[in-house]
């Protein structure tokens, strides 16, 4: 599963569990932290 279907998946979520707007884009600039840690993490 990479980043782009991981991030369908969740957008899913939110919309069923009915999360408002800002709270989801903060969830996804979390998101990208981490994606971006463990980007980094197997580049070495």
């Amino acid at each position: 599963m990479d980043a782009k279907e991981a991030r369908k998946a969740i957008e899913q979520v939110y919309q069923e569990t009915g999360f408002r707007k800002n709270q989801v884009q903060s969830l996804f600039a979390m998101e990208r932290l981490i994606f971006g840690l463990l980007g980094i993490i197997k580049s070495f």
